[in-house]
C-alpha cells in the first residue's frame, strides 16, 4: 500500500510538473483620510504559458462605525470581489493586445467590465501600456 501511494505520488508529479507556474500574489492597502476607512486587498493572479490569463480579487474594509474609525482590522466588511480572465494575443515581438472581462461583485451590485489593453515593449526592457475598460 505504502508503494503504491508512492508510486501515485511521483507519477502524479511526473505528469502535472509541466503545468506547474508561479502565481502573483498581489496585496494593497488604502487608509481614507476623510472617512478614516482602512481597505484591503488582495489578488491573486496566474498567466498560462498559452496566453490565457486569470485572477480572482477580493477586497475588505474596516474602521467603518462609529467610534472604530482609524482601527485596523475591526469591524471588517467584505467590499468586492473581482473575477478576472484575459487573453495574450502577441501581434509583433514588441506588441501586445490583450482583450479581457472582468465581473465584480460587491454588497450593493455585481456589473461586467470588458476591456482591451495594449503593450508595447521596448528593447531596452521598458514598456508602455494603456487600457480601455467599459464600466
Amino acid at each position: 500500500m505504502k508503494i503504491n501511494k508512492y508510486l501515485l505520488g511521483m507519477v502524479s508529479f511526473i505528469a502535472f510538473s509541466s503545468y506547474l507556474q508561479a502565481a502573483t500574489l498581489d496585496y494593497r492597502h488604502e487608509y481614507a483620510d476623510r472617512t478614516r476607512i482602512n481597505k484591503d486587498r488582495i489578488a491573486i493572479i496566474e498567466k498560462l504559458p498559452n496566453g490565457i490569463g486569470f485572477y480572482v480579487d477580493a477586497s475588505v474594509k474596516s474602521g467603518g462605525v462609529d467610534g472604530e474609525q482609524d482601527k485596523h482590522l475591526s469591524d471588517l466588511v467584505a467590499n468586492a470581489i473581482e473575477l478576472g480572465v484575459s487573453y495574450n494575443y502577441k501581434v509583433t515581438d514588441n506588441f501586445v493586445l490583450q482583450p479581457g472581462f472582468i465581473f465584480e461583485s460587491g454588497p450593493d451590485t455585481s456589473i461586467y467590465k470588458p476591456y482591451l489593453r495594449g503593450q508595447y515593449n521596448f528593447d531596452s526592457g521598458v514598456y508602455m501600456a494603456g487600457r480601455y475598460r467599459y464600466d
